[in-house]
């Protein structure tokens, strides 16, 4: 799986794209989970930034993916806020 990580980690939104295409060409659909998930732990700016390049190549179901999957890691990074008491 250090290939997938490696992927979702690419410096440019077309590259993480073009992975996930690649494995779902290949028809390996968790490989390709495995990337989205990966990217989901990204910046947010960079996770727009791929789910945009998703969009643009009309791959709506993918970018939803990664949407959901950065959303969640995002939840459970947040810390309950003080009540001041």
């Amino acid at each position: 799986m250090t290939i997938l990580s490696n992927a979702a980690r690419a410096e440019d939104a077309t590259d993480v794209r073009n992975a996930v295409s690649a494995c779902r060409q290949a028809g390996l659909s968790d490989a390709a989970h495995a990337v989205l998930t990966n990217a989901g732990l990204r910046e947010p700016e960079m996770v727009l930034s791929i789910v945009g390049s998703l969009h643009d190549d009309q791959n709506y179901e993918d970018a939803a993916f990664l949407t959901r999957s950065a959303t969640q890691h995002t939840r459970r990074q947040k810390v309950p806020l003080s009540d001041g008491g």
